[in-house]
């Protein structure tokens, strides 16, 4: 019995086994490389959202995302059981998320901004110095100010 692994019950016996009826959906591999997949078109969606409202071309946007895609290192992550690709996903939604509350006047946008850090401080610690990058260009004239939000998004003229 030394090479078999031990387990509780019957049940779990069957879900080492890959024989369970609810939690074999996919093949393991399959599965242990979907979420990552998704995470990166995600990531591809959000890159092409985020450069169709700031350069107010689809055109734009299309070659952003297509870089995204073309970057070796991203698609490699893709095709893992990481958490590399899902924390830039979430790290960069945050980011986006805060782009769009600054010229927003509802509570609801920082709600989705402070949401989404809390997603990405439970896929990775090293987001924790996130708002510190992020903040860092307003802290010169004050959050909400309309020269802040026109230095972030680089619409200067525009508030």
């Amino acid at each position: 019995m030394r090479g078999r692994p031990r387990v509780a019950s019957r049940r779990h016996a069957r879900i080492a086994a890959g024989r369970h009826r609810t939690l074999s959906l996919l093949p393991e591999l399959v599965a242990f490389r979907l979420p990552a997949a998704l995470f990166f078109g995600l990531l591809c969606a959000l890159v092409y959202l985020f450069f169709a409202e700031a350069l107010g071309t689809a055109r734009g946007a299309l070659v952003a995302a297509l870089l995204m895609v073309a970057q070796p290192r991203a698609f490699f992550h893709a095709e893992t059981a990481a958490f590399d690709l899902p924390a830039a996903a979430l790290w960069f939604a945050t980011t986006y998320a805060y782009w769009r509350a600054l010229r927003s006047e509802s509570w609801g946008s920082a709600i989705v901004t402070g949401l989404l850090y809390g997603l990405s401080l439970l896929d990775e610690a090293a987001v924790v110095s996130s708002p510190a990058r992020v903040a860092r260009p307003l802290g010169r004239t004050g959050v909400g100010s309309a020269h802040a939000r026109a230095q972030w998004t680089g619409m200067h003229g525009r508030s």
